[in-house]
């Protein structure tokens, strides 16, 4: 498809990894909703325009190579952030969780809120394990069954969050019912990439209509902004979804305006600079998933102690938390700096 369309889509992944960082560090601001509307389902979305069954010889070999691609990363950052949350919990006089408990979560994986406590950020990572196992057999239906039967699929996490409640959700290992309700993401991302062209349609149709396609971006966050007003925020990571319909409709708005930002943002002039550090960002961003929650956590607690606050001020108060954002950037670009050196050390 061309190197404009992995431009477009590494920067996707950079904004969308910014808006993490900052879903993370906000609380109690609109903002922080706002993004949660879309900021996931963004990446399922995303992953599935990579999906290709066919270059799988088996289920084993997709499930050996994925595994090595995702659940490798998973285990090892887990293990190395378990263990500097618990340094750090111990020096800090915080005994509130288990220590030990929270490494065994890991294999449990769910997502936040009551499970790994020491990165909670780590449950999409499983979670998209999931996804991919469901769609490599849902891959091989016709086509046109591809997008209603992962609906369907949806569904059931639906009908049992409305039998059995909310805390029975909690006991699906892997996030199961977010990746199922992850599935209608992946899949029309995937869908998306079936036809190079329309791709080419939409580099040339922004090209030649910047003012239009601005237009529309604006109009997609305006409305992703008023359904979060009135339908209020969401979590995948702690299985909350408020109106299901809503909630897919509003993130898949959200997910296409960031993308048609991406391609305004890849064919703009004069702002090489952030084009290339939204590409890196993009580029390395299943890393900057892994580390930035043990990274913002420490630097709250830093600025908390430096101005005499509460963490509970530092995350509520914009300015604040803008500093702790900036900070937190900074030192993920050289962390990860450090961390691509050390896989290029081992693959020697």
């Amino acid at each position: 498809m061309g190197k404009h369309r992995l431009d477009y889509i590494d920067i996707a992944k950079g904004i969308g990894i910014l808006c993490v960082i900052w879903g993370h560090i906000v609380t109690n601001n609109f903002s922080g909703s706002f993004i949660y509307a879309f900021h996931m389902p963004l990446f399922f979305f995303l992953s599935g325009m990579f999906f290709n069954g066919a270059k799988y010889t088996s289920f084993f070999d997709f499930i050996k190579k994925r595994g090595r691609r995702l659940l490798v990363p998973y285990v090892i950052y887990s293990v190395v952030t378990w263990a500097i949350w618990a340094v750090f919990n111990r020096l800090t006089g915080n005994n509130t969780v288990n220590i030990w408990q929270s490494l065994l979560e890991t294999v449990y994986a769910r997502g936040s809120g009551q499970f790994l406590h020491h990165n909670s950020a780590l449950w999409f990572i499983p979670c998209l394990f999931a996804v991919e196992i469901m769609y490599y057999f849902v891959s091989k239906l016709k086509r046109w069954l591809i997008i209603p039967v992962c609906l369907l699929i949806s569904g059931v996490s639906m009908t049992l969050e409305h039998f059995f409640g909310e805390e029975y959700l909690f006991l699906l290992p892997w996030n199961l019912d977010a990746a199922m309700m992850a599935l209608p993401f992946y899949a029309v991302g995937n869908v998306f990439s079936w036809k190079p062209e329309l791709h080419n349609r939409l580099l040339d149709y922004t090209r030649n209509h910047i003012i239009i396609s601005i237009a529309v971006v604006m109009i997609l966050f305006a409305v992703v902004g008023v359904l979060t007003k009135f339908f209020g925020t969401v979590s995948m990571g702690h299985s909350y979804y408020g109106n299901e319909y809503i909630f897919h409709i509003r993130a898949l708005m959200g997910s296409f305006a960031v993308c048609w930002l991406s391609v305004l943002v890849s064919q703009a002039k004069y702002i090489g600079k952030l084009k290339q550090g939204l590409k890196w960002f993009g580029e390395n961003s299943l890393d900057v998933m892994c580390t930035h929650i043990p990274v913002k956590g420490v630097l709250i607690v830093a600025v908390a102690i430096l101005l005499h606050t509460s963490n509970q001020m530092v995350t509520d108060n914009v300015l604040y938390a803008l500093m702790v954002f900036v900070l937190t950037v900074a030192i993920e670009v050289v962390l990860i700096w450090a961390i691509n050196r050390i896989k290029l050390y081992f693959k020697k």
